[in-house]
């Protein structure tokens, strides 16, 4: 398990990387990935954590949820300081959809 701030990363493989002073530079994941932030819920087979453009890239079948919609995709590069989304190869549902494709 790795926390950033809010975000909390579980996986059962953490490669962490240090940069020449000893601090943290950034986390590689892998095998069921699943990184929470409040109201945010992401997943993957694989995912980075870089500290220097605060990014998760999600990858190996990646989706993103909230409380109103779900973004899968090929990548899915999840911007923790503003809270952007890169995607690539997206399907996104949003609300009614959701609920009714829920399992």
């Amino acid at each position: 398990m790795a926390r950033r701030g809010a975000l909390t990363l579980r996986c059962q493989t953490l490669t962490v990387s240090y940069g020449a002073d000893n601090t943290f530079r950034s986390a590689v994941a892998s095998g069921e990935v699943v990184a929470e932030r409040p109201p945010y819920k992401a997943g993957g087979e694989r995912a980075t954590l870089e500290l220097s453009d605060g990014s998760l890239v999600l990858e190996g079948e990646p989706w993103l949820t909230d409380d109103v919609s779900a973004l899968t995709g090929a990548q899915i590069i999840f911007r923790l300081d503003d809270e952007r989304v890169d995607c690539t190869d997206c399907r996104l549902v949003v609300g009614a959809e959701l609920l009714q494709n829920a399992p």
